[in-house]
């Protein structure tokens, strides 16, 4: 399978989101119920999203984009620094 399989570990692409949106909002200094507010939100999507539980919309990359003033592309991109995710017992690398 190649790179446009979706939800596989060759394209992991919900763990980027998950990655790129925890590492950006701690940069920002910003809690879970803050980037909430600013979507709006309730804090345990956002909790969701950053674990990588949740497929988001192309409208709610947009708005957590904004909230945290980068672009939508920006949270698609492969992280740089790669981690290890267990998602449903098996082990994923991003």
């Amino acid at each position: 399978m190649g790179a446009t399989t979706r939800n596989t570990v060759e394209y992991p692409i919900h763990l980027w989101i998950a990655e790129n949106v925890t590492n950006r909002r701690q940069a920002l200094g910003m809690t879970q119920q803050e980037l909430a507010d600013k979507i709006p939100t309730s804090r345990p999507y956002v909790a969701h999203l950053e674990a990588g539980r949740v497929n988001a919309t192309v409208e709610i990359l947009w708005r957590v984009a904004r909230a945290l003033a980068t672009e939508p592309a920006a949270l698609i991109e492969k992280p740089e620094k790669a981690n290890v995710r267990f998602l449903g017992g098996d082990k994923i690398e991003t």
